[in-house]
């Protein structure tokens, strides 16, 4: 009696099967009792009595009612000494504890692997090659592990033995707290913090940071805040905590050169770490040769010789204030130009372009010491155009001087102030004035210059009392416009109708639109009048004696 091969008992033995009507012998129960005991010990004990010799095989699977969990290798449902081999997948309902090595060549995890604090997981290759988890779906891969000791063999660029975090494929890489994406790598390297749409700029490796209110950006020394970087809405500062602290800009690592800082009182000084000592605040600015503060913009450009330059001569303390371009250089006060000088070199007062005629290029102006003015150098006279209204309110004196007239300051020892043509020269050669009224020292009334000697092709006016018949003298009040005093009574003519008999003593203005105030004035030497009138006297005086004569011939004939 036995097994068939196929998982079936055989009752074979002597004697069976028993026929009907048999006697039972003996020797035929004790034949079959035997035979049963071997099946029967070949069998497996639900006790657990019996040792397989050989696999089995279950083909309806081994189910267990036994709910304890394996927590060592006496325990749990199914315990083998050896190994166990799967040719389909393997469930698991709950944690599966591995006390040795779970090798899983090409094998493919689906859902959730979850591994504890207290047993993290390990990859370990034991050798120099690159060890690395594989994470893959539809949209890329990422590697993460530890390189070779060549490097790349996880990540181009790699170093030796490297930690590899490598997104393969152009994709973002994310980091998060709390559930929420706090910082991106995109696909091109640039970093976000706070944001997932890092700047990107072709070429260039960016790095944003986001915040809902502002950023700030804090730089430590061994566990103390120096210095931080913050931007709060429009506004970005760089920020020295401490009180003696300051900022610098340095060219070159390590031992680099400092070129700019903001030194504790807020100054800032360029080339030095010296400030000035004058006022509050200030900026300094020093160089060996040429220190420059230098302006430029679009319409300037970029060359040496564009834009405006402040700057000291080498080496000595000559300042200098260039505008390099052909452009002029303004003054003004409450928005709006006072002064200029002119691409030509000419000095006014006002907004004309080239003022004209324009200050002597040779003239100097300085001070002599407390309360004193000088004009002109040494024994000369510097000329100086002057083609305005002066009033001096204190004392009712007016003095107007036409486009010929010219105020010349005497450095000699007579100490005048006097009045002159205008001036004949070459630009920055000798100029020549022809000398007018003046003031001399101490003198209470304008004397003007007259003598013979200064004169050459002197002619005698006539015809003075035919166009003294087409000027009318006339009493008149100023009208506030171009800063004449409004109201204040006066007499004297029409610069217009002086012009057609006597154009020499007229500065003749435009002919525009008299309603307004923008116009350029007319004026007349007031002070030519009296040579006028007496050329006029002369003439009534030669028409007397004519009619003398006559009278005394009339006379004789009448006698």
């Amino acid at each position: 009696m036995s097994y068939n091969g196929s998982g079936t008992f055989v009752v074979n033995s002597a004697g069976q099967p028993v026929v009907t009507g048999t006697v039972i012998s003996s020797t035929a129960f004790n034949a079959l009792t035997a035979d049963l005991a071997t099946g029967l010990s070949t069998a497996i004990t639900k006790d657990g009595q019996t040792t397989t010799t050989a696999r089995i095989l279950f083909a309806q699977g081994v189910s267990s009612t036994l709910v304890t969990d394996a927590t060592s290798a006496t325990t749990g449902s199914i315990i083998t000494a050896g190994g166990i081999s799967m040719q389909k997948a393997l469930w698991v309902g709950t944690t599966t504890t591995l006390t040795g090595t779970l090798t899983a060549a090409a094998a493919v995890f689906s859902g959730v692997v979850d591994f504890d604090a207290a047993n993290a997981w390990k990859a370990d290759s034991q050798t120099t090659g690159a060890t690395y988890a594989y994470f893959a779906n539809t949209g890329g891969t990422l590697l993460i592990g530890k390189d070779s000791s060549a490097g790349a063999a996880l990540a181009v660029g790699a170093s030796a033995y490297a930690s590899v975090f490598n997104e393969q494929n152009a994709r973002s890489m994310q980091f998060a707290t709390s559930n929420t994406v706090r910082m991106t790598i995109d696909s091109s390297g640039n970093l976000g913090i706070g944001t997932a749409s890092p700047i990107s700029n072709a070429g260039y490796g960016g790095l944003s940071i986001n915040g809902t209110t502002g950023v700030l950006v804090s730089l430590m020394t061994n566990g103390t805040e120096s210095s931080r970087i913050a931007s709060i809405g429009n506004e970005t500062s760089i920020q020295s905590k401490a009180t003696t602290g300051y900022i610098t800009f340095v060219q070159g690592v390590s031992s680099g050169t400092e070129y700019a800082r903001f030194d504790t009182s807020g100054n800032l000084n360029i080339g030095t770490a010296t400030s000035g000592s004058q006022g509050d605040k200030y900026l300094t600015i020093y160089g060996a040769n040429n220190p420059t503060l230098s302006l430029r913009n679009a319409g300037s450009g970029t060359g040496n010789n564009t834009g405006f330059d402040i700057f000291m001569s080498g080496g000595s303390s000559e300042t200098n204030i260039y505008v390099r371009g052909n452009a002029a250089m303004k003054f003004g006060t409450n928005n709006t130009e006072k002064a200029r000088f002119g691409t030509d070199g000419s000095f006014g007062v006002g907004s004309n372009a080239n003022p004209s005629p324009a200050w002597s290029a040779t003239s100097t102006f300085w001070g002599t010491g407390a309360g004193n003015t000088a004009f002109g150098s040494g024994a000369g006279a510097a000329t100086f155009f002057c083609n305005n209204y002066y009033y001096d309110g204190a004392n009712g004196r007016r003095v107007t001087t036409g486009s010929s007239g010219y105020i010349i300051m005497q450095g000699d020892a007579t100490y005048t102030i006097s009045c002159a043509t205008a001036p004949t020269g070459t630009a920055g050669g000798t100029v020549t004035a022809v000398q007018g009224p003046y003031l001399q020292t101490s003198g209470t009334n304008w004397t003007a210059a007259s003598d013979a000697r200064l004169k050459d092709k002197f002619i005698e006016l006539s015809g003075a009392l035919a166009k003294i018949e087409h000027l009318t003298p006339g009493s008149y009040t100023w009208n506030g416009k171009q800063n004449s005093p409004a109201g204040v009574a006066a007499i004297g003519l029409r610069a217009q109708e002086v012009y057609a008999q006597y154009p020499e003593i007229v500065s003749r203005g435009d002919d525009g639109d008299v309603d307004g105030d923008d116009f350029s004035r007319w004026g007349v030497e007031e002070s030519k009048f009296g040579v006028i009138a007496l050329a006029g006297v002369k003439e009534l005086i030669a028409e007397i004696e004519a009619l003398k004569a006559r009278v005394a011939a009339l006379e004789v004939k009448v006698n």
